[in-house]
This record gives structure tokens, C-alpha cells and sequence, in this order.
């Protein structure tokens, strides 16, 4: 008898808990965020990575520099690229070779981004991200990338559903 005295507290906080997880509001689950690494756009020393990806509400197509000491050294080999990140250009290219254009870029100073007020929590110093409607997923063949005098282009793939 003893003994379950001393149980019956865990068993009510047991039930106690079990009621409060029934109660929960079931959530669905979040929709996959999948993307496309463009090697074709990679340039040894000073492209590390050029990913194509879909997300929620848009997609990316993002830049990434090998690190930031590569990128000084590179600007002193080559006095074409004089800041690295502000000296890129990247394009989507239709199948008819126009430019769709993207909806925000993410060192531009005049675009605005709801989701990032404080410019301390934006896309890291290094990253250059350009943002493209949901619409371009479906238009997109092809993105091209400028850095300096250097031109690279490589095809994109359609994500299935």
C-alpha cells in the first residue's frame, strides 16, 4: 500500500502530460526546401559554390566565396574585381535568353526584406543570394554568373514536385 502511494503522483503526472499531448494542435509538415548545386559555375580560388534552390515562398540562386582571406588575395592578383560581392552579376535566362528578373538582392542597399530588418541577421558578408519569384521555377533554363572579366553559365534543372 505504501508503494503506491508513492506512485500515484507519477501516474497522475503521467496522465497529466499524456492529456496535455492529445491536446496539441497537430502541425503539417514543413514543405522541403531542395536545391541544385550549378557546378559548371564553380571557380577554383574564387567561386566556391552556386546553389539554385526552391523555397516556400521563393527561390535562390546564391554565390558562395571560398572565405573572405581568399577573396582579399584574389582582389590583389586581379585588380578587376575590386570588391568581390558588389563586382558579381548573376542572371536567370529563359529559354528565349531574356532575363527574369529577381525580386531582391542581398547586398543592395535600397531593397527591402520583410523578413530581415536588422541588417546584422542578414545573408553572410561573403554569400551573394538573389531572390526569384516562384514563377521562375517553371521559366528558368540556364543561369549565368559575371564576376570581373570572368563570364560561366550553366544549365538549371526543373525540380519535381
Amino acid at each position: 500500500m505504501n508503494r503506491l502511494i508513492c506512485l500515484r503522483p507519477v501516474i497522475c503526472a503521467m496522465m497529466l502530460y499524456g492529456a496535455a499531448l492529445i491536446s496539441l494542435p497537430v502541425s503539417a509538415q514543413e514543405p522541403a526546401i531542395v536545391g541544385q548545386d550549378l557546378e559548371k559555375l564553380r571557380l577554383p580560388g574564387r567561386v566556391a559554390a552556386v546553389l539554385w534552390t526552391r523555397r516556400i515562398d521563393y527561390y535562390t540562386l546564391q554565390l558562395a566565396f571560398p572565405n573572405m582571406s581568399r577573396i582579399t588575395l584574389m582582389t590583389k592578383e586581379d585588380p578587376s574585381i575590386k570588391s568581390a560581392s558588389s563586382n558579381v552579376q548573376m542572371w536567370l535566362l529563359r529559354a528565349d535568353g531574356t532575363i527574369i528578373q529577381p525580386l531582391w538582392r542581398s547586398n543592395d542597399a535600397s531593397a527591402t526584406n520583410a523578413s530581415v530588418k536588422d541588417k546584422s541577421k542578414s545573408a553572410p558578408m561573403n554569400d551573394v543570394i538573389f531572390r526569384f519569384p516562384l514563377t521562375a521555377g517553371k521559366e528558368a533554363v540556364a543561369a549565368a554568373v559575371r564576376i570581373g572579366d570572368t563570364f560561366m553559365i550553366d544549365q538549371i534543372r526543373p525540380f519535381k514536385d
